[in-house]
């Protein structure tokens, strides 16, 4: 199937949507200390046993009012950057794809489901990534460059444009919603510090008493009875081996 020719006006029309690619950042990158402080107390969070939704966090590594407010600057930042687009920024992108590579006639009808589906399934993702993908595939850097790819396949390539920027915004959303954990006191430490102590001397002394109930059992089987069973079954041994060597 061989793409429609393009005409003059629709020519103006992809230039000028070209253009609009070319200048589309998407995410930018965190800078290097708001990345570093979002890593550094992830690294400090704990799972909560039988709670998967929320972590703790000790205390002692509570983000103070400043790095607080330098990651929730930053998650409204990736809020901004990977909310859903327009239906217009769908319809220029997705339009521009169609007009330049084959497509399947439909009727009317069959056409403007196509736009629906189109749409229902795009505006899902940020106009950037939408754009980006569809620049892909008028690159032939995805499909084969012939024909016009379908909703999902456009949408597989915006989650894989998306995903570093929401797995960024999960991490910032676990150390703002975790649940602070105070910092044991003296009188805690001292009631762990006191177990410890019981529960080891409760310890050594079960091991002793176990050491001393087998020790016992060994003294009650007389040596030279044992040492003439074995010389018994050594005796049987080696008479089978003869009989084994004689056959």
């Amino acid at each position: 199937m061989q793409p429609p020719p393009i005409a003059k006006s629709t020519e103006g029309t992809v230039t000028q949507a070209l253009s609009t690619l070319t200048t589309v950042r998407g995410l930018v990158p965190a800078e290097k200390r708001t990345a570093d402080l979002t890593g550094r107390y992830h690294n400090h969070l704990e799972a909560i046993p039988g709670d998967f939704r929320r972590c703790a966090l000790s205390a002692a590594h509570e983000p103070t009012p400043e790095h607080r407010a330098l990651m929730v600057a930053r998650r409204n930042d990736l809020d901004a950057a990977l909310g859903g687009c327009d239906e217009a920024t769908v319809r220029r992108a997705v339009g521009m794809l169609r007009s330049v590579m084959a497509v399947q006639q439909a009727d009317e009808a069959t056409q403007k489901l196509q736009r629906a589906a189109y749409l229902a399934t795009l505006t899902k993702y940020p106009g950037w990534a939408v754009e980006r993908a569809c620049q892909d595939f008028l690159d032939a850097t995805r499909g084969e460059g012939i024909h016009a790819p379908k909703p999902g396949e456009i949408a597989a390539v915006c989650r894989v444009l998306v995903a570093e920027g929401r797995a960024e915004r999960a991490r910032i959303n676990a150390v703002l919603d975790a649940e602070i954990v105070p910092a044991p006191t003296e009188e805690d430490r001292k009631k762990v510090k006191d177990r410890y102590e019981k529960y080891l001397s409760e310890a050594t002394a079960r091991a002793a008493d176990t050491k001393a109930m087998l020790d016992s059992r060994k003294s009650d089987i007389p040596t030279e009875d044992r040492q003439a069973a074995l010389d018994d079954l050594k005796r049987r041994e080696e008479r089978r081996l003869a009989e084994e060597v004689k056959a």
